[in-house]
């Protein structure tokens, strides 16, 4: 099942955008009040005898802890008379005990209580007198978010509480150790000088003029495990290299030299680092009294400042909060709605009504069409029957076909500037039915091979059925992904299509409309993230509330998102052939991929992929993001989804399975001459073996296939990697010189790119 959301902007008179805001600011009233009861509840604060407080307080867990779509039902066994219980023992909830233990389960307990209760009329309060003169759809909605808020923040508390204590261990445990111990003794000293040098601490140490001072001023920290107490002085060597360093590399490059001639200053030094960072933690602006992070706080629902938005029924939904949908058939016609609203009439302020509105939304819209759905009753009298019902079917344009669908709630947000809103959105919730996976993809079966990892689990292999069609999309670091179609015989893939998916926009305007370019790249959003550091540092303390730059950093924000969607929907769009690319060695269009391959996020960004003004972070953004919106579009396309770890499929051949070498044709300055430079992230591929050459990210798209039919397909890497590191230099120097020797004539790197030696 496929969640989606689309916006509507709704046409607003001023005196129905004053409805809205009016129905926005009661339900956000409302919402406070219904918490602080739950929170009453909660503590006993309820009742009028301490049966009656632990009752409520039983009352209020069962209703945090179950499903929030069951609160108002819950709710009304201590608001209404002859409240039936029957539903409420079938409901499972997570209540968590005095003890701190969570139970799962339906409770008996207070069920039977609270019936008696009601049977009595001892009532906590009444409902017609608290959500009197709320729409019904309100004081429904008012009770399901306030056990919704109120259980998420309970969730974030527990959450918190569990990993507060397993740091606790984690530093118990590191802190009982001797060796710590001895640093422990020392630490004292270590405070008192960092208090003396004022300001703000930072990681950093090494860059502190002082701090070398310091430790060569105290050589008893030297003896801090029972050795001598003397520094040894930089040398004559170490004061040449400090003086041929970069300006900025001085500090970092003296520190070096003084920890290599100071080991057990250096020990001292890197556990002073440690617990600082994982135990102390002073860089942390918000935090716990001892270090940790900063316990959840509850934050109370405020129209202006803390705003929670309204949710509007669906009409599947009684009591409904709008009615009367008519959806746009264009994407440049209106759609309507009728809304029911708390309305600003002076003789009856909480006077409602049903509004009607128009609203201009996503085009998708115009995709829906209303259709009749037929199912049967699940229970009842009338249970195995059929009933009729109105629903909408979506059409898919890259799977060309209309697929189920269903509009639930539809939530009120507002823009708000100056204190006033400017504009009202309804955000509609869309859920539709995934496609089913492929016959062939279902036909894919696990065997154990009766080994087992180092952790214990045992080890498994695919059995793959032929005809099995899989797409292996290589994601590059900074502006692409190569993309390999294959067919499988049962035990090889063998490539039939293959593409470089750039990232490209077509100019709608300006004089060169129609003009293809290329869209924005990592270093282009690495430039503007740095303007946007310099303008903020260049500014005074922020008011509370303000945000600096606003409109670049959105501006930033929507271009790196518009990147990865982009780059998703090309994989998508290559995967399933929407375009209907024909194939022209068997006269009809390419199959659609059963089986999608990507590569395992784990340590998947190595060093070497960076580019100059390009962070690890923002790589790190684009792929992980990238990665996530396209496991969402493809698995709703009836697409199933491997990762497969790339270790190795960029230094592998895909042919023969040998080792190889990425290399590229390139100059290294403008005084030197082109020349082969061999690296493990260059473009092009090389191997000495089968003399196979190719581009880089073809090799590890081929080689994606071969690891998803085995893990034998890099079992040459695995090898290597197992060596040490002198006899991998050796290897790759070995096969470095085989590539460009004069000797391979015309296979000769240098003489296949036309380079001259010499």
């Amino acid at each position: 099942m496929a969640v989606k959301t689309l916006q509507a902007r709704l046409h607003c008179e001023p005196k129905k955008l004053e409805a809205l805001w009016r129905t926005h600011e009661i339900f956000n009233e409302r919402l406070k009040d219904m918490l602080s009861l739950l929170f009453r509840m909660r503590r006993g604060e309820c009742g009028r005898s301490p049966d009656e407080s632990e009752l409520y307080r039983e009352i209020a867990l069962f209703i945090t802890g179950c499903p929030a779509n069951n609160a108002p039902y819950l709710l009304n066994s201590v608001c209404i008379r002859n409240w039936v219980p029957t539903t409420a023992r079938k409901i499972k909830a997570i209540v968590s005990r005095s003890s701190g233990e969570l139970i799962k389960g339906t409770e008996e307990s207070w069920v039977t209580r609270a019936a008696q209760l009601s049977a009595k009329g001892h009532l906590l309060f009444d409902k017609r007198e608290v959500f009197g003169g709320l729409t019904p759809a309100m004081a429904q909605v008012i009770v399901r978010e306030a056990a919704a808020y109120l259980s998420s923040y309970e969730s974030h508390v527990r959450r918190w509480e569990r990993k507060h204590e397993q740091w606790l261990g984690e530093k118990a445990a590191w802190e009982a150790e001797p060796e710590h111990q001895l640093y422990l003794a020392s630490r004292p000293r270590f405070t008192a000088f960092e208090a003396g040098i004022g300001g703000r601490l930072t990681e950093r140490r090494h860059r502190w003029a002082q701090y070398l001072t310091w430790l060569s001023q105290n050589p008893e920290l030297a003896a801090w495990r029972g050795g001598l107490a003397t520094i040894n002085p930089i040398g004559e060597e170490g004061r040449k290299r400090i003086a041929h360093a970069p300006r900025w590399r001085k500090a970092q490059v003296e520190a070096e030299e003084f920890f290599k001639l100071n080991p057990e200053l250096k020990d001292l030094d890197a556990l002073h680092g440690y617990y600082e960072r994982k135990f102390v933690r002073r860089r942390k602006t918000k935090r716990h009294i001892d270090g940790f992070d900063h316990k959840p706080t509850f934050t109370q629902p405020e129209a202006l400042v803390h705003p929670h938005w309204y949710l509007f029924n669906g009409p599947q939904t009684k009591p409904a909060g709008y009615r009367k949908l008519i959806l746009p058939k264009s994407s440049k016609q209106a759609g309507s709605i009728e809304l029911s609203l708390m309305t600003c009439d002076k003789n009856d302020p909480n006077d409602t009504a049903w509004v009607p509105f128009r609203f201009h939304g996503d085009c998708r819209m115009s995709n829906f069409r209303s259709v009749v759905v037929t199912s049967k009753i699940k229970s009842g009298g009338k249970r195995g029957q059929t009933k009729e019902k109105e629903g909408y079917e979506m059409y898919d344009p890259a799977l060309k076909t209309w697929r189920p669908a269903e509009i639930k709630g539809a939530r009120l947000i507002f823009t708000v500037k100056g204190k006033r809103p400017r504009a009202a959105y309804l955000y509609f919730t869309i859920k539709t039915k995934n496609t089913p996976f492929s016959e062939a993809a279902r036909n894919i079966e696990w065997s154990e091979t009766g080994k087992t990892f180092e952790f214990g689990k045992p080890c498994q292999t695919k059995l793959v059925p032929k005809g099995l069609v899989t797409c292996a999309a290589h994601i590059g670091a900074l502006d692409c992904v190569y993309a390999t179609l294959a067919v499988g015989d049962g035990s090889t893939p063998h490539i039939i299509r293959q593409r470089n998916l750039w990232i490209e926009q077509i100019e709608a305007t300006g004089q060169h409309v129609g003009r293809r370019h290329r869209g924005p790249t990592l270093a282009h959003l690495a430039s503007h993230k740095t303007g946007l550091s310099r303008r903020r540092s260049q500014m005074g303390r922020i008011p509370r509330g303000e945000t600096a730059h606003e409109g670049l950093q959105s501006h930033i924000t929507n271009m790196a998102k518009d990147r990865y969607r982009q780059q998703a929907r090309r994989i998508f769009d290559f995967a399933l052939n929407v375009e209907g690319v024909g194939d022209p060695r068997a006269g009809k269009s390419y199959p659609r991929a059963d089986v999608l391959i990507l590569e395992s996020m784990e340590n998947l960004i190595p060093n070497v992929e960076r580019k100059r003004g390009v962070n690890k972070a923002l790589v790190a953004f684009n792929r992980a993001h990238l990665v996530s919106h396209l496991k969402e579009i493809v698995a709703e396309a009836g697409v199933m989804i491997f990762e497969i770890s790339p270790v190795g499929t960029s230094q592998v051949c895909s042919r023969c399975g040998a080792l190889g070498r990425p290399y590229s044709v390139r100059r290294r300055s403008k005084d030197h001459p082109v020349a082969i430079t061999f690296g493990p992230a260059e473009p092009l591929f090389a191997c000495p073996s089968c003399h196979y050459r190719a581009n880089s990210s073809h090799n590890a798209s081929v080689n994606l296939h071969q690891r998803f039919y085995s893990d034998q397909a890099i079992e040459s890497f695995i090898t290597y990697l197992r060596q040490p590191v002198e006899r991998k230099l050796e290897n790759l120097r070995r096969i470095e010189a085989e590539l460009i020797s004069p000797i391979a004539g015309p296979l000769s790197l240098y003489e296949m790119h036309g380079i001259k030696i010499g």
